[in-house]
C-alpha cells in the first residue's frame, strides 16, 4: 500500500499507508481527529522507495508535538525557548547586581538555578586567567581579522 501524506488544520502532518482506492479520501489527524486532507505530492510506496528514486522510509511523527514534521516551526519555537532562557538570566544578573552596587559583572558565578557573587579569591584568579588569556585572543582575532578579503 503506498504510504500518503496528510496536513490538518492543528498543524500536525502525518503520513498514513492507505488502498489506493481511498487515496482522494481525508484521514482523521491523530491528535484532534478532524479530517485531515492529502497533501499533493509523491507518492511512497512499500519498501522505502519513492516511485523511482530508492531511499530509506521517513520516520513518523514522534507524537510528542504538532510540529515534528515542519522543521522551521520546531526551530521557531526551541529558538523562542532558548531566548526565554537567555532574557531570564538576564534578569537574574541584573537582580544580583542590583542588590550588590560596584560589582564588576564579570565577578558573577552561575550556580545553575542562579547567580552569586565570587568570593574575593576566586575573583583575583579569573582576573589573573583573563590578565593571560587576553593577548592571546586579541591575537587571534587580528589574525582572523586580516585574514579576511
Amino acid at each position: 500500500m503506498p504510504l500518503y501524506a496528510y496536513q490538518c488544520s492543528c498543524g500536525l502532518r502525518f503520513e498514513r499507508r492507505r488502498p489506493l482506492s481511498e487515496a482522494s479520501s481525508p484521514h482523521p489527524c491523530p491528535s484532534c481527529q478532524t479530517d485531515a486532507p492529502r497533501l499533493p505530492g509523491e507518492v511512497r510506496l512499500a519498501y522505502g522507495t519513492s516511485g523511482a528514486k530508492p531511499g530509506p522510509p521517513r520516520p513518523g511523527n514522534t507524537g510528542l508535538t504538532g510540529i515534528d514534521d515542519v522543521p522551521d516551526r520546531a526551530i521557531g519555537a526551541s529558538a523562542r525557548a532558548g531566548w526565554e532562557v537567555a532574557r531570564q538570566r538576564r534578569r537574574d544578573k541584573l537582580a544580583v547586581l542590583a542588590q550588590n552596587p560596584g560589582t564588576d559583572p564579570a565577578h558573577l558565578r552561575n550556580l545553575g538555578d542562579h547567580y552569586a557573587v565570587m568570593p574575593g579569591h576566586e575573583a583575583a584568579f579569573r582576573e589573573r586567567a583573563d590578565r593571560m588569556v587576553n593577548p592571546a585572543r586579541d591575537a587571534l582575532t587580528e589574525a582572523a581579522k586580516a585574514a579576511r578579503p
